[in-house]
């Protein structure tokens, strides 16, 4: 199991990591927060829409480059697997594997 999740992980941080991995990703992508959308409207009416646009790319690269720095975490994370941590993700619902995660890598 902790091959799998290994591999697995490092797929998603490589696909992730590329740029447009979470820009041009319809599940992954980052919007404005709402509060700027109001902004981004009356920007685009004005011919200036290039500069919130801009700023939501930033938003996405940054998540990219961050994706980067989280293989080591979840490298640590795999490594601190325990048998009752496996049989507990094999066993437990669907969202087993991401709730592990979270224990491990929440609040570094």
């Amino acid at each position: 199991m902790k091959d799998a999740l290994r591999v697995a992980s490092e797929r998603v941080v490589s696909s992730l990591s590329r740029a447009d991995g979470f820009n041009k990703s319809s599940d992954l992508h980052i919007p404005l927060p709402g509060s700027l959308k109001t902004v981004q409207s009356m920007l685009n009416k004005v011919g200036m829409g290039s500069l919130t646009d801009d700023l939501e790319l930033r938003f996405n690269r940054g998540a990219e480059a961050a994706v980067t720095k989280a293989r080591k975490l979840f490298g640590n994370a795999i490594a601190q697997m325990t048998i009752e941590h496996a049989k507990a993700i094999l066993n437990g619902p669907k969202d087993s594997a991401t709730k592990y995660f979270q224990s491990k890598m929440s609040g570094l």
